[in-house]
């Protein structure tokens, strides 16, 4: 995947200043810098959640009418039915998008959803509803997934089950764009970082920590 001078402005503000990049599948990518670096709107703009100002965002050998399915995004802001049920949630995702149907069973485990599987999400700790948002996004079963803060409320057991996940994840092939703060949690298992600070890269390189 490769970023072709991505720009993007609100208004008078740039959130990100012509990044370009790229990024190898098989390899795990943390996105870190402070707060308004432009972090959350990369992933976003290559979500296809919101349009660059100007750049473009190329998928190699991804032909664009098969990007739903290789795409798995979570963002911070869950965008889960909150009177619906864990279960119900993820149900209806598989409706809307052609998911193979045990994949909701295959997500439950990894993720081990099981005791609140069937509580309505409005109910739910925030822990949970991430467990929940990051399930959702493994549903496709794809080739990218870009996370946005997802250890963020996790308890111990549900950090650990995401880094064996992410660890296989990475030696089948695939590309993640992780987002966080909490670098120590990814030590382990990322190879590559990108520092943003006030929309610029100030680093791309081989991860460190």
């Amino acid at each position: 995947m490769q970023l072709d001078s991505i720009t993007k402005n609100f208004g008078a503000f740039t959130a990100l200043d012509n990044v370009s990049t790229t990024f190898d599948a098989g390899k795990i990518y943390i996105l870190a810098g402070p707060n308004g670096a432009g972090k959350t709107t990369l992933l976003r703009i290559i979500a296809g959640l919101l349009r660059p100002t100007s750049g473009k965002v190329v998928f190699t050998k991804i032909p664009k009418h098969q990007r739903t399915n290789t795409l798995g995004v979570m963002m911070q802001e869950s965008y889960l039915y909150r009177d619906l049920t864990p279960r119900e949630n993820l149900e209806l995702y598989v409706s809307l998008y052609g998911v193979p149907c045990e994949q909701v069973s295959a997500v439950k485990q990894l993720l081990n959803l099981e005791p609140f599987f069937d509580h309505d999400v409005g109910t739910l700790s925030h822990g949970q509803r991430q467990r929940t948002s990051l399930a959702r996004a493994l549903l496709p079963n794809p080739k990218t997934l870009l996370l946005d803060e997802p250890f963020l409320g996790l308890d111990t057991s549900s950090v650990a089950h995401v880094q064996k996940f992410l660890a296989g994840f990475k030696e089948n092939g695939g590309l993640a764009l992780i987002a966080t703060h909490e670098l120590e949690l990814v030590r382990e298992i990322a190879g590559g970082l990108m520092l943003l600070d006030g929309g610029k890269i100030k680093y791309f390189g081989e991860f460190n920590v």
